[in-house]
């Protein structure tokens, strides 16, 4: 119906092929992803990273009013720095990639809370608000890339739910100044920079058919060492 009424005349098998996809979306369920190694460490990783983007986000969106003169200057700054950051979240994405800009975002957003420790400028938490900022930005799109349609819905609702555990334990993170100084910023450190590093094992995206099912999601994956596609092929060569 939808193809007549746009003039348009669908490929041969191409409603049995959309059928055949409903049914075996009906039959996976998330344990499908765990049957696989390389797609169990993906997914991990995305979920350690999810937890990771909400926690230093959200800790560093607490923590502002800390640093500089006037928390209500620091809290307006805090939040000013993520226009810049979503803008070049954009332009970055296309240009060099979901995998790299990701993970240097959020080894940015890490080693400037680890400079706090030592360096309390509020120049360097903000410069990591803006860094975590773009990071939780492109990471939707990244996940959402990386799941199969019949596991995608499922697959970003985990993600999100590990997110929203780690913005549930973010303020704990305050009670670490009582042990050392800048504490909190040590751990957002640490969790920004290791989450960043586990990120140069994903695959990249860009330019990549989007997998249907776990089989297509496995196909691209076997044969690629370290977990990562070799650049695609234009048609026309």
């Amino acid at each position: 119906m939808i193809a007549t009424n746009n003039n348009k005349v669908l490929p041969m098998g191409a409603v049995a092929s959309i059928r055949g996809h409903i049914a075996e979306a009906e039959e996976v369920g998330l344990c499908h992803i765990f049957k696989n190694l390389q797609i169990s460490t993906i997914t991990l990783i995305q979920l350690f990273s999810w937890f990771v983007n909400s926690v230093v986000y959200y800790g560093l969106t607490l923590g502002a009013g800390e640093l500089g003169s006037n928390i209500y200057t620091s809290e307006a700054l805090s939040g000013a720095v993520e226009i810049p950051a979503y803008v070049a979240a954009t332009v970055l994405i296309e240009w060099s990639g979901r995998r790299k800009t990701l993970a240097g975002f959020m080894i940015m957003g890490g080693v400037s809370c680890l400079i706090v420790k030592w360096n309390s400028n509020i120049l360097f938490p903000l410069l990591g608000k803006l860094a975590i900022a773009a990071s939780f930005s492109i990471i939707y799109i990244q996940s959402a890339e990386l799941f199969p349609t019949v596991l995608r819905n499922s697959g970003l609702g985990l993600c999100s739910c590990f997110a929203r555990i780690g913005g549930i334990l973010s303020p704990l993170t305050s009670f670490a100044n009582d042990f050392t100084h800048a504490g909190q910023f040590l751990i957002l450190g640490v969790l920004g920079v290791s989450s960043g590093l586990l990120n140069l094992w994903l695959p990249e995206t860009l330019h990549k058919p989007m997998p249907d099912t776990i089989q297509d999601l496995e196909t691209l994956l076997s044969g690629y060492s370290e977990l990562r596609f070799d650049p695609i092929e234009s048609e026309e060569d």
